[in-house]
């Protein structure tokens, strides 16, 4: 089958990348060709078995077939051979052309004319030279098979050839034989014309798809960079708010009245939130850009989750919610990025507190995870071994449609009307790719509305688990 060959005419040769994929899409070509030869020798060895053909059709049509495979290893031997690309162009139509003769040939032992069933062999190859080769060559290829299938129609019809008609019957009149003759080649022609024209608008989409990625890709750099640096703006005056603020309540220049000290705890609160959300969608857009690095250090675990739930111990208080810690047979210490690692126990302990009711229950547990088959075990005795950190609560619980659209930025489960729970959406998403930067993965189960939900992540205990830079 053809091979697909660059319009580039100034450039006699190719690259060994291309020439490499050129000869595998040829010997995939040639693994088609042989695999439907041997079918069609199948569909005719029925074909005799029950009395449709004689034996000489058959012995005609095996030899037919053996002429279409064993014509592969040569034009493979030298496609591997030639690097110029005008002679890769001449060998594509040879093997194309040899190809027709193979198919001709089996259709003039079945009939020349009363063989015409078999002219889809021909539209297969033009739809194939259709969809991969330039337009012209499609029609190249449609002449070749008319051209071929004419011949030998005229010279049974005169004699010149002997005839393998499969049914004892008269020849049709030849005006009846041109006619369907002409029939077939305009059908040929058409599957060029159909094949031709949608390839080209494929390729034309291809385009245009290629060319709109390219400027998502470049749109989407744009933003995480303009994110990153007004970020950087906007984070510098609201921790002097937040600084004098805090001045001001701490009474460092005078006594406050009671209005006072809940409009500026007001602004200090709202500053802290507004500070935490830059502060997401700074480090979100540095992991889009690529720009957030890991610093890899030596992390006592069970210390790690201690600080964790002291971090949330007083909103869990407030609104009397239990916290638990289980550690069950892992190591004490990990080699990750501490302060990301605390981001990540942060993210999800406080959105648990949030969506937990009054009185609920939240729970951190922590087990060794082989990451070979994916299992849970009792200690952690294994070089290839991960920890697996689980978040569990009694709230709200998640829809099961809704489990993995939460990782994505800026998407909330609740409607912007029906909202009781403030939130940008950032935090989970932010994160998955602070776990995923770690090498590992996160996940959500619930069994839905008021059920409580439980977050996994994953992430490896050694070092050398840890992704490089290139890697990442």
């Amino acid at each position: 089958m053809i091979v697909t060959v660059s319009k580039h005419k100034n450039m006699p040769s190719i690259d060994a990348e291309f020439h490499r994929k050129l000869y595998r899409r040829h010997f995939q070509g040639a693994l088609i060709r042989s695999g439907a030869c041997l079918f069609m020798w199948v569909a005719a060895w029925v074909a005799l078995f029950f009395g449709a053909i004689q034996s000489y059709h058959f012995t005609g049509i095996t030899i037919s077939i053996l002429y279409l495979i064993l014509v592969n290893p040569p034009t493979l031997w030298i496609l591997k051979k030639i690097t110029d690309r005008h002679h890769i162009e001449l060998l594509s139509l040879l093997i194309n052309f040899l190809e027709i003769l193979g198919y001709t040939a089996i259709i003039y032992l079945l009939g020349g004319m009363e063989g015409a069933y078999l002219t889809p062999i021909y539209a297969a190859l033009i739809i194939y030279v259709g969809v991969v080769a330039p337009r012209k060559l499609t029609f190249i290829i449609a002449s070749f098979c008319a051209s071929c299938f004419s011949l030998i129609v005229l010279l049974e019809y005169f004699n010149i050839l002997p005839s393998f008609a499969t049914f004892n019957r008269n020849h049709l009149p030849f005006v009846n034989q041109a006619t369907q003759l002409f029939a077939v080649i305009a059908i040929l022609f058409v599957v060029a014309f159909i094949s031709s024209y949608t390839a080209q608008l494929l390729r034309q989409n291809r385009q245009k798809l290629r060319e709109q990625n390219m400027a998502l890709d470049k749109a989407n750099h744009s933003k995480s960079e303009f994110l990153a640096n007004m970020s950087h703006e906007l984070r510098t005056p609201l921790n002097h708010i937040i600084g004098f603020t805090e001045l001001l309540l701490d009474k460092n220049f005078g006594e406050l009245n009671e209005s006072q000290e809940e409009y500026l705890c007001d602004v200090h609160s709202s500053g802290n939130h507004l500070l935490s959300l830059i502060n997401d969608i700074l480090d979100l857009s540095k992991v889009e850009a690529g720009k957030l690095e890991l610093q890899p250090s030596s992390v006592n675990l069970p210390e790690l989750f201690k600080n964790s739930l002291t971090m949330i111990k007083e909103k869990a208080l407030k609104r009397e919610i239990n916290l638990s810690n289980k550690l069950n047979g892992i190591r004490d210490t990990i080699t990750a990025d501490e302060r990301k690692l605390k981001q990540i126990m942060y993210n999800l302990l406080s959105n648990a507190v949030k969506f937990t009711p009054n009185g609920g229950h939240v729970s951190i547990s922590a087990h060794a995870y082989n990451r070979e088959d994916g299992k849970v075990s009792a200690t952690d005795n294994n070089n290839n071994s991960g920890i697996m950190v689980r978040v569990t609560d009694t709230g709200i619980g998640i829809n099961p449609e809704n489990l993995d659209r939460i990782f994505s930025p800026f998407e909330q489960v609740e409607s912007s009307k029906s909202r009781k729970f403030n939130g940008t959406g950032l935090g989970l998403s932010l994160t998955k790719s602070l776990v995923e930067l770690h090498g590992g993965r996160i996940w959500a189960e619930s069994e839905g509305i008021g059920r409580g939900s439980t977050f996994y992540f994953v992430i490896p205990t050694t070092p050398e688990s840890i992704p490089s830079d290139s890697e990442m």
